[in-house]
């Protein structure tokens, strides 16, 4: 199954507490490091002011729904994996964008 994100996705964790909403979809550039192949989810999180990074292997698709993305990790394996931090291709600016806009993209 191929889960459809969009702009504004609410995203929550394992355990139901919501993360944030989804924004855009983030790549390093080929050749950085060990990400050359990853897709990251931004999450912004307007109440704290933080935005998140999430590996889009972290996404659930079966327990995601249109409209909610859920992860599949709770806020202890959240807090633990270091999931707060932002990866090194985004400190140095090493990293593509895709907007996700109102269109549907497919993880």
């Amino acid at each position: 199954m191929d889960l459809e994100i969009r702009k504004r996705d609410r995203v929550f964790l394992a355990d139901g507490q919501k993360l944030g909403r989804a924004m855009n979809m983030i790549h390093p550039t080929a050749g950085f490091g060990t990400y050359p192949h990853h897709h990251f989810l931004l999450i912004v999180n307007h109440q704290t002011g933080r935005d998140y990074y999430i590996p889009t292997k972290y996404i659930d698709q079966e327990a995601s729904e249109e409209g909610e993305i859920m992860l599949t990790v709770n806020k202890w394996d959240f807090l633990r994996r270091d999931l707060m931090i932002k990866p090194p291709f985004v400190r140095t600016n090493n990293f593509e964008q895709t907007s996700l806009g109102d269109e549907p993209s497919l993880t």
